[in-house]
């Protein structure tokens, strides 16, 4: 008999077996005459985890089943979904892609059935990735049921996601006209949403798919097919490429093809892509792009390799300031702030361009270059305190910033304020953060960041915290993420709670790639690992013990409760017109403004996610390009719907004319928006 650990492991299975068994039996004499399903499932789960500590896996994955069969006797599909889907990852590292692709199938089913098709959809992700290197086939499988899944669920960053997937694993397995169909269906996706810069690389990709299938031909005519769906797509460095490449190829020119397969367009693109042009000639043949043994890294556009201002050297910063130079200030162009830019978008200056004009216009239109300067007193302050220390250390090149997620009251901010107003609010605080930055880079002659402490003291787990999570705060990160690219090196989680796992794998996929890839989740001993990160003087002191005075000496103020009765209360816009918006489509309300120095002021409902902006136009003009677009109102690009607390504002018109209120609802697949607004104008 075994003895040690795994010994009293196996005894705690068997008891947690015989308690199980135990819950199945009826008794006339114990008047119990049905089985306890639920209490014999309990305890086959907690058996399960005995198992698998005791490194018996197939066990483990037996007591499961059982235990999922339990569940569904009861109706409780979403506990048997987890149950299977908790023996499919114990079969995968059993190296039994099969039988746990089955498990992960049935799983994903029952979350379905359950309601949880955003759940479904996330196990999906996992089930793929589990899968993808033993039986890629069966991963396509699965990517291809969690499309459906998605679709229902208005999850279109997942959908991309999982096309994206399929197509990689149908170019691992060589079906390259299986892979070619779901880019152009990817592409149908971002030009649905009008993501352009996204359909402009997945050209590229369309056109090294088709020659790779030597058919020039196709690629000619998948080229033409975009031109149709992308009207500024012939004046893109994208296009250029495809022509060269196309044409090259039929000449055939294999050395001047070599060379274009060598560009930094080509070269920035995933490294399915990149292996793909290692044995791609046109038909007279030739040497490939790279030595067969030229490691992947150097697959990569050179501009990727360099570093801090080595960067600058190749001119792309003098570039964007010409591009930018009637909206950037002194103030925000530096080299460092241009840099940011480029670092967080790959140096793509097609996909920078677009997003960098949207947050120029923006700081423009909300004074961002003195909003620091400004007193901190917006009403929302009162309960989400400011947390910027100082330098992480005397020589660092970071700034401690200590966020209190566990004990800010979100719900209550989110439940009285307008979440543009929480925007405005918090604004203040990452202008701070950057002129802290800034200045430390000034100081050093380096790129600086800010190092963000996340202390999750005193979260609980309910559900407030997972609509929040995929509301409210989804939404803020995903503003602080676009408008402050790079600025964050590190967001850095302490106290946290025993649901964590569970917790990550909510926001998880709701967080862009970058940023996942900087969240460190300390430990139990997380008060030692912080002072490796930042020095006790950066660091709260109300983390000291109590009746201590240190090690840690930053004052930082607690947040509040929001009162209940400052809540919103939730009454129908007493004036409220109505605009519906299918999927995927956008519209407007023209304002007619009489005279100058009119202000015009709005509130807005809706049921569902949006964007939104004001800007002005000319009577005879029905759409506006972004580039000349005159805004009065900064765009948001994503409104958290539905709506709790209506969305209040107002800006000023210096002159007469006609100001379009302009509404989207590209986040959405299958859902019909509706927006609920009043509008007044009032001359001042």
């Amino acid at each position: 008999m075994a003895s040690g650990p795994n010994s009293a492991r196996l005894t705690e299975a068997q008891e947690c077996e015989r308690k199980a068994a135990e819950c199945m039996k009826t008794s006339l004499l114990k008047m119990k005459f049905k089985p306890d399903f639920d209490g014999a499932a309990m305890h086959l789960e907690r058996a399960a985890v005995c198992y698998k500590n005791a490194d018996n896996l197939q066990k483990a994955v037996e007591i499961l089943k059982t235990a999922a069969g339990y569940y569904e006797q009861l109706g409780n599909l979403f506990h048997a979904a987890k149950a299977r889907e908790a023996a499919a990852i114990h079969l995968r590292d059993q190296k039994m892609p099969e039988e746990a692709f089955e498990l992960f199938s049935r799983a994903m089913d029952g979350y379905a059935e359950a309601g949880s098709l955003d759940t479904a959809a996330m196990t999906v992700d996992k089930a793929g990735k589990a899968i993808a290197e033993q039986a890629p086939e069966k991963a396509i499988d699965i990517y291809k049921r969690g499309l459906a899944l998605v679709q229902q669920s208005d999850r279109s960053k997942m959908a991309s996601e999982f096309l994206q997937q399929i197509t990689k694993l149908n170019m691992k397995l060589g079906r390259y006209d299986q892979a070619k169909k779901f880019v152009k269906e990817e592409i149908e996706k971002y030009v649905e949403v009008r993501e352009y810069p996204r359909v402009r690389y997945l050209s590229l990709a369309l056109t090294l798919l088709n020659l790779k299938n030597s058919d020039s031909v196709a690629a000619t005519k998948d080229y033409g097919w975009i031109m149709s769906q992308d009207k500024d797509f012939e004046y893109c460095e994208e296009c250029r490429i495809c022509q060269q490449l196309i044409g090259y190829y039929e000449v055939p020119d294999d050395a001047n093809f070599q060379a274009t397969l060598k560009s930094g367009v080509i070269r920035s693109m995933d490294n399915e892509y990149l292996r793909l042009t290692r044995d791609l000639h046109a038909p007279a043949g030739g040497s490939g792009p790279g030595d067969e043994n030229e490691d992947e890294d150097d697959f990569k556009c050179p501009y990727q390799k360099r570093t801090g201002l080595g960067y600058m050297n190749c001119g792309s910063s003098s570039k964007m300031s010409l591009i930018f130079t009637f909206l950037i200030t002194p103030y925000y162009d530096t080299d460092f702030n241009l840099l940011r830019w480029l670092k967080g978008h790959n140096y793509d200056l097609a996909l920078i361009k677009p997003k960098l004009l949207n947050h120029l216009q923006f700081r423009k239109l909300w004074n961002l270059d003195t909003v620091a300067d400004e007193k901190r007193d917006h009403p929302v302050h009162k309960y989400w305190k400011f947390g910027l220390t100082g330098k992480a250390s005397p020589n660092s090149t970071q700034i401690v910033n200590i966020e209190q997620s566990g004990g800010n009251d979100y719900w209550g901010m989110l439940h009285t304020f307008p979440i543009n107003q929480i925007l405005r609010a918090r604004v203040h605080d990452l202008e701070c953060m950057l002129r802290a930055v800034m200045k430390l880079e000034r100081e050093k002659g380096e790129q600086c960041h800010v190092m963000y402490i996340m202390d999750l003291e005193g979260l609980t787990m309910d559900r407030r915290l997972t609509t929040l999570l995929t509301g409210g705060l989804a939404a803020i990160s995903a503003f602080m993420s676009e408008h402050y690219v790079e600025m964050v090196s590190s967001f850095v989680l302490v106290n946290v709670p025993s649901f964590i796992t569970f917790l990550w794998s909510i926001a998880k996929p709701l967080l862009p790639e970058r940023t996942r890839n900087k969240v460190n989740i300390l430990g139990k001993n997380w008060k030692e690992d912080i002072q490796k990160l930042a020095d006790p003087e950066a660091l709260p002191s109300y983390w000291n013990n109590e009746g201590e005075d240190g090690p840690f000496k930053a004052n930082i103020e607690r947040g509040q409760l929001v009162p209940k009765e400052e809540y919103y209360v939730d009454t129908a816009l007493a004036k409220a017109k109505i605009l519906q918006i299918p999927a995927g489509k956008d519209d407007h309300v023209d304002i007619s403004v009489p005279e100058q120095n009119t202000q015009i002021t709005w509130r807005i409902h809706s049921d569902g996610h949006f964007a939104f902006k004001l800007l002005e136009v000319n009577d005879n003009e029905n759409s506006v390009s972004e580039e000349n677009e005159q805004r009065i109102y900064p765009l948001f690009s994503k409104v958290p719907g539905p709506t709790i607390v209506p969305l209040e504002d107002s800006a000023v018109c210096d002159k007469p004319g006609t100001y379009r209120l302009w509404f989207s609802n590209a986040h959405a697949w299958f859902h019909k928006l509706t927006i609920e607004y009043e509008i007044e104008l009032k001359k001042i």
